[in-house]
């Protein structure tokens, strides 16, 4: 699954996220990545700032690996799959991301609708950063800069 700047049909997933937040339901991972796609599109070129590949490797139901490439205008996305045959090759790709985070499927949605929470979710354990931290408070300033998934859902944006 490769997306150039946006995920699939991003309007709709994102007002499908606002909904299901509101009423406190646990979203998935594969919806919290679409809610990220929505946000660096329309960062467009300013997900420059942040620069660098990302790494996201969630665990539980319906957990897997994805990469952005915020390089690029509004980032790049790719899923790392289990193919048999690319294991090696895909350990790699994740490995080459200058941050990865892990987290739990339970809690993810928390990134993504208050960035800001990765903090306090470090420090219980929750979540787990390798590489480059800094890379991390600019993610979540570019994010905060366009209003939080909520915030622009809010606004009509």
């Amino acid at each position: 699954m490769k997306h150039k700047g946006k995920c699939a049909d991003v309007a709709f997933m994102s007002r499908a996220l606002q909904t299901l937040a509101a009423q406190g339901t646990r979203l998935t991972p594969q919806e919290v990545i679409a809610g990220f796609g929505e946000l660096f599109s329309k960062a467009g070129a300013a997900t420059r700032t942040v620069g660098g590949r990302i790494g996201f490797c969630i665990h539980g139901a319906g957990g897997g690996r994805w990469i952005v490439d915020l390089s690029e205008p509004g980032g790049v996305w790719s899923e790392v799959g289990q193919e048999s045959g690319q294991e090696a090759e895909n350990k790699g790709a994740f490995a080459a991301c200058e941050v990865r985070i892990y987290a739990f499927a339970r809690i993810f949605a928390a990134l993504l609708l208050d960035p800001e929470a990765i903090v306090g979710l470090r420090e219980t354990g929750e979540v787990v950063v390798e590489g480059d931290r800094s890379k991390l408070k600019q993610m979540a300033r570019l994010i905060g800069s366009g209003g939080s998934l909520v915030g622009v859902r809010a606004a009509g944006g």
